[in-house]
């Protein structure tokens, strides 16, 4: 049986220890209806990536050549001597 525990005199008893199960997907592939709806926005990106190629210039968020993310603060080696 669970036992009852009445809270603290002054303040709140919470059980912080909880763990949520990790399901997110990061890389997942849409149903079709999705895609249907994103469709104008795909299509514009798509002409404005052909036309920032065309011109030579550079593109802002690239989603067909994603690039890792960079450090900005900290050491770039982690290996201690």
């Amino acid at each position: 049986m669970d036992k009852v525990v009445s809270p603290p005199k002054h303040g709140l008893k919470l059980g912080l220890d909880h763990v949520y199960p990790e399901n997110r997907v990061p890389n997942h592939t849409p149903r079709l209806k999705i895609l249907f709806r994103r469709l104008p926005a795909i299509l514009r990106y798509i002409w404005y990536y052909i036309k920032s190629k065309l011109t030579g210039k550079s593109i802002v968020i690239d989603m067909v050549k994603p690039q890792s993310a960079q450090r900005i603060y900290g050491r770039s080696n982690l290996k201690t001597n």
